[in-house]
């Protein structure tokens, strides 16, 4: 290959390359924006699966993002790759904010009554934990008791950020790459 590193990077390095990138942030977005950009197809199609990419990412489905963006993308006629580059909004460094924030917002609109509730960021990681210790163990009386309360309003506090990301970056972004394709032909 042409642009091929002569010495591959140790396994260490790319992943912390992917939490911290060596480039920098701001290098690493205009990477990214740039990327989508050129990205061949209908401007439509691209902006869906960039607007899909980053709605998913505001979802607590953790692990499951590309699987639900290329659902999604088939559904809707989106660009996968446009999802699957904007899905990178959610990273190590953003899901603890965005799992807050989507936590508070669950306990705030669900109609159970909130009272004694933990809105710690304590009670994500907690639940995080018996998430994987349930899992492991197959134990589903710990998952309805110490993962559930916590997940479901995580997911319900995800759909209003979901629809208003989805509709907000699908109206800005199909404007810009009908302006920036019809520059490039």
């Amino acid at each position: 290959m042409m642009f091929k590193r002569q010495k591959p990077l140790p396994l260490w390095r790319r992943i912390l390359n992917f939490v911290w990138p060596q480039i920098g942030f701001k290098r690493a977005i205009q990477y990214i924006y740039l990327r989508i950009l050129r990205i061949k197809g209908n401007p439509e199609g691209i902006a869906r699966g960039l607007a899909l990419g980053i709605a998913i990412s505001l979802t607590p489905f953790v692990g499951f993002h590309l699987i639900l963006i290329g659902l999604f993308c088939w559904l809707v006629r989106g660009n996968f790759l446009a999802g699957a580059l904007s899905s990178l909004l959610g990273n190590p460094i953003t899901f603890p904010f965005i799992w807050y924030i989507i936590y508070v917002l669950g306990i705030v609109m669900s109609p159970i009554p909130a009272h004694g509730v933990d809105l710690s960021p304590a009670a994500l990681f907690n639940m995080f934990g018996a998430f994987i210790r349930s899992v492991w163990s197959l134990n589903l009386d710990l998952f309805i008791h110490r993962v559930w309360p916590v997940w479901l309003p995580m997911l319900i506090g995800s759909i209003p950020l979901f629809i208003i990301s989805y509709a907000f970056v699908y109206s800005v972004s199909v404007r810009i790459i009908r302006r920036y394709q019809k520059g490039q032909s």
